[in-house]
């Protein structure tokens, strides 16, 4: 008789442990990527601009997490925390999306530089805060 309520109990902890993830800041951020040029982001009456690249950072594992719409071919990416300079240079290849990134997780303001084969920019900014 007591197996049932071992059962319950662990599913109560399991669907406990599951909402607080989702309600927790430091689990992800999804990160606003942005066409680098500043010509491209102005096309009047065009409408809204294609990024292929969405990316977000995952505070569990400090790891970026970046995905890819289309075969972009080799992608190098920067990331930098705009605090301590520290930088991060990696050369991916957008056709084996995801692609996981990871970094030292070390508070501060960070930017991603993406920059494709054809020179072509893409960026975007995140921010890791302290405890």
């Amino acid at each position: 008789m007591k197996k049932p309520h071992y059962v319950i109990l662990l599913l109560t902890l399991l669907v406990s442990l599951s909402s607080f993830a989702v309600q927790s800041p430091i689990d992800s951020t999804n990160i606003v990527i942005k066409p680098g040029d500043e010509k491209e982001t102005h096309y009047p009456n065009r409408g809204v601009i294609d990024v292929p690249i969405t990316a977000y950072f995952d505070g569990f594992t400090s790891t970026v997490f970046i995905s890819f719409s289309n075969d972009l071919g080799d992608v190098d990416t920067e990331i930098t925390n705009l605090y301590t300079s520290e930088t991060q240079y990696e050369v991916v290849d957008a056709y084996d999306s995801p692609v996981a990134i990871p970094i030292t997780g070390t508070s501060g303001l960070y930017s991603l530089v993406f920059t494709l084969s054809s020179g072509a920019q893409y960026i975007g900014e995140f921010e890791i805060t302290g405890e």
